[in-house]
């Protein structure tokens, strides 16, 4: 188990590795290749972040705690990072700016929203709503991120920290409508199916 997580690790710096060469070197890359290259990092990340709190629930108190400080400093990294030091990025357009800053702030981001998504995961299921159906959500969010940004360059505030809060508040919306409308097609099929069964039962 162990050896699986430093292949993890090893696969998460060769896809940000192999970011930066194509990033910086400007390699055009079909289908969007050169972009996930990027997200599939911190796809893996993500699986990282689950591993690494598997084992830290082998001490419940210890966790929590370090769970705890790691949020706060994760905020702090990734408002500096992401929305100061380097706010004008794009990853739709493939301009991320300070590469390197483009990574840290992601990592940060990753790492406070997993711990703030693990916190609230103990007190409702319904982020595995989200979770069960990610493939989805990635697959229509760019629709909706991307008249989002539409609106923000006709107002003139695309590319600035009052751009990175809204979309952050925004993507928690639309996240919050995917959970509202997948459960109320899930409840939908449920009511469908007790419908069938019971017809077959009264016949």
């Amino acid at each position: 188990k162990e050896q699986k997580i430093y292949i993890k690790i090893l696969y998460f710096v060769l896809f940000i590795v192999g970011g930066f060469l194509v990033y910086n070197f400007k390699v055009f890359l079909p289908f969007g290749l050169n972009k996930m290259l990027i997200c599939l990092a911190f796809l893996i990340l993500g699986i990282l972040l689950r591993n690494f709190v598997e084992i830290l629930k082998k001490n419940i108190k210890t966790m929590k705690i370090f769970l705890g400080i790691a949020f706060v400093l994760c905020v702090g990294l990734w408002l500096l990072f992401g929305v100061f030091l380097n706010p004008k990025t794009s990853i739709y357009n493939f301009d991320l700016g300070n590469y390197w800053y483009f990574c840290l702030s992601n990592i940060f981001g990753s790492a406070w929203f997993f711990i703030l998504c693990y916190g609230i995961s103990q007190f409702t299921k319904r982020l595995e709503v989200v979770a069960n159906h990610t493939i989805w959500i990635l697959g229509t969010h760019y629709v909706f991120t991307q008249g989002f940004w539409q609106i923000a360059y006709a107002l003139e505030f695309d590319f600035t920290w009052i751009y990175s809060v809204t979309a952050i508040l925004y993507s928690l919306l639309i996240i919050a409508l995917y959970i509202l409308v997948l459960n109320g097609i899930k409840k939908l099929i449920n009511k469908i199916k007790n419908k069938k069964q019971n017809l077959k039962e009264t016949i």
